[in-house]
């Protein structure tokens, strides 16, 4: 690895930790970041999320210290993620590179709808939450926690909505149980990949620091409620490096 490509895997790796922290979508710019720098999908896929990993133990750490993590309380949500964490790692496992790219470009596409439209803020959260209510938001964290295992990308963005929107929980609060499914289910998908040698541990760390520091920030203006400027830079960024992605695939 040059000392240019590690500086900018830190710095890219710091903004990123602050914005998954404080709302979603860091790995729009890291993922793209890693597969610029020289490393097959699969690989790139696997290896981002020693990053998020290492970022998620410091924000929940840093959660921690301001209020209780209410284990019991979503223990249901968090099984339910983790068990759709491992057959998403397991499939991503079986496709091809190129695949892998297409799939990423368009949900960095998909995601800017999000980021623009800020469906946290519109939800209606007036639902009442029935038995049948919940059973839904159990099989939905478990398709998010598939998707975490599968990609990754945006997935704070799925359950910030559900942790809202059907649990009617506050933004602090669904900050917090998004953290911690990032965490169990990244965590249990970068074992399956590291168990197929699919992990560059070298360059995961790298980018882990900046993440850590990023985190460590980020948990903080969560609590702050300073975080309005992130969707501006984060939505220019990430189309840019969607269109290259897409021009990279058809060439």
């Amino acid at each position: 690895m040059a000392l240019t490509e590690g500086i900018i895997l830190i710095v890219i790796g710091f903004i990123a930790g602050i914005i998954n922290t404080v709302s979603a979508g860091g790995s729009l710019l890291t993922l793209p970041l890693l597969l610029f720098v020289g490393l097959p999908a699969t690989e790139a896929n696997a290896t981002n999320r020693v990053a998020i990993v290492a970022q998620s133990i410091t924000s929940i750490i840093t959660f921690k210290q301001k209020q209780s993590l209410q284990l019991k309380r979503h223990a249901a949500i968090y099984i339910a993620a983790a068990t759709g964490a491992v057959f998403g790692a397991l499939s991503a496992l079986s496709i091809s590179d190129q695949v892998f790219v297409l799939i990423l470009a368009l949900t960095m596409i998909t995601s800017i709808v999000f980021l623009i439209w800020n469906p946290i803020q519109a939800v209606d959260q007036s639902v009442i939450l029935t038995p049948l209510v919940s059973f839904i938001g159990l099989a939905l964290f478990g398709f998010i926690g598939f998707y975490s295992g599968f990609i990754q990308v945006g997935v704070g963005f799925y359950i910030m909505i559900l942790a809202i929107l059907l649990y009617k929980k506050s933004f602090a609060e669904a900050t917090l149980i998004k953290v911690m499914i990032v965490g169990i289910s990244v965590s249990l998908s970068l074992v399956i990949y590291a168990v197929n040698g699919q992990v560059n541990w070298l360059v995961g760390i790298v980018l882990a620091v900046g993440n850590i520091a990023g985190a460590f920030l980020g948990s903080r203006m969560v609590l702050g409620k300073h975080t309005q400027w992130i969707r501006i830079v984060l939505i220019v960024t990430v189309l840019i490096l969607a269109i290259r992605l897409i021009i990279e695939f058809f060439s």
